[in-house]
């Protein structure tokens, strides 16, 4: 049998490459430990668009888990609507008030909400999420990446409604009875407009939470 010796010599042993594979798992690891212990952590973005009270359907409710908007109940008789069923997992509701007018993000527990969506007082959790305003731009805001500026941004609030205007960036955290607690997160306001002669309102909203 002839055997090339010039193959052989070139050719990288097999304990070689296993060993090669082995490291290269091991800096994996590190690497993949080393990112999850890090101070910054990853933070998800949702756009979402919101109808205060006037809406036919109560398209008012907001929720961090999944960034879905539910529905309210003043169109089922039975109460067993979308936000209800979900209680736990909304935490924003939307609504304006008339003098003077401004529109509002709030807890479902907050006092306006409930007086504005009154069947939320069937929910089984009335989530007390905190607001409070930014000096935060719409261009910083877009830059974030992660949730360094969040968790500054988010510390220390009290509010359980805040006013929106188009432009605001506004900073939120959900409540420990939340599906998704505890968690900080900032909310653009990317637009605010009436439709059907201004009989009700929507917010175009743009939320960066953490993971």
């Amino acid at each position: 049998m002839i055997v090339n010796n010039e193959y052989n010599k070139n050719r990288i042993p097999m304990k070689s490459i296993k060993l090669l594979l082995a490291v290269f798992v091991f800096l994996s690891v590190i690497s993949t430990a080393c990112k999850k212990e890090g101070p910054t952590k990853d933070i998800i973005t949702y756009e979402a668009t919101i109808v205060d009270q006037e809406a036919l359907f109560d398209n008012s409710f907001f929720s961090s888990v999944d960034g879905l908007i539910y529905i309210g109940a003043t169109f089922d008789p039975e109460g067993d609507s979308d936000a209800k069923i979900n209680a736990k997992k909304i935490d924003i509701g939307c609504y304006h008030i008339n003098s003077p007018w401004g529109l509002y993000l709030a807890a479902p527990g907050e006092a306006g909400t409930m007086s504005e969506f009154s069947y939320i007082s069937t929910w089984s959790v009335k989530n007390m999420t905190k607001f409070g305003t930014t000096a935060l731009t719409e261009t910083e805001f877009d830059a974030i990446v992660d949730d360094t500026e969040i968790i500054e941004a988010a510390s220390g609030l009290t509010a359980t409604r805040v006013k929106i205007l188009k432009g605001d960036v506004i900073a939120f955290i959900t409540a420990s009875t939340s599906a998704n607690p505890a968690k900080k997160g900032l909310i653009k306001v990317i637009d605010i407009y009436g439709v059907q002669d201004q009989i009700y309102t929507i917010a175009d909203l743009e939320v960066k939470i953490q993971d």
